[in-house]
């Protein structure tokens, strides 16, 4: 991981503060994703962020958003109320991103493919519909694709699921679904 020395993300507030209305909007839309950076991501970010320091490989609001999250969470006395301990529990529920993940994220290229996934796995329960007619539906020529770009399933000769898919293929699975791009959040 490179180092560099970037503003510590408490100072970060203060550029943000004089921010121009793209980059209010980014920030804005960021913290409404129903992600959050993966642990060791975070540590790592928290670790520079007591040294005055910060890493190139994610973007500066991501960094400033999590640190502030991961002190909030810090800050909530213990023990926790019942409506406390709910809260903790759907923010733990939510699905982590690596770097790569949370910086395409960041840039407005790519969207969590996690919702599409929920919303796709309601239609083929509630429907009576299979997962490769909704992605026929959506125009993959193969359900393959779909599924990897969807992270039902791995790329070849990968490891990972895809955590995150472009935005043009998010409104085609979105409009595939029956819901409008714009209740897709990101999009």
């Amino acid at each position: 991981m490179t180092q560099t020395l970037t503003p510590h993300p408490d100072r970060v507030d203060d550029a943000i503060d004089g921010a121009d209305e793209q980059q209010t909007a980014r920030l804005e839309l960021l913290e409404a994703l129903p992600v959050r950076l993966a642990a060791s991501d975070l540590e790592k970010m928290r670790l520079l962020a007591a040294e005055g320091k910060t890493s190139r490989a994610v973007d500066p609001l991501i960094v400033q958003i999590e640190i502030r999250r991961a002190r909030e969470r810090e800050a909530i006395p213990r023990p926790f109320t019942a409506a406390q301990q709910q809260a903790a529990d759907e923010e733990a529920a939510l699905q982590r991103l690596g770097a790569l993940d949370m910086n395409r994220l960041a840039k407005g290229t790519h969207v969590p493919n996690v919702q599409l996934r929920q919303m796709m796995d309601g239609i083929v329960a509630r429907d009576d519909v299979s997962r490769t007619a909704l992605l026929t539906r959506a125009g993959y020529k193969s359900s393959s694709h779909g599924n990897r770009q969807l992270g039902y399933m791995r790329a070849s000769g990968s490891s990972r699921r895809a955590q995150t898919i472009r935005l043009a293929d998010a409104a085609r699975v979105a409009r595939a679904l029956g819901v409008e791009p714009r209740e897709v959040v990101g999009l």
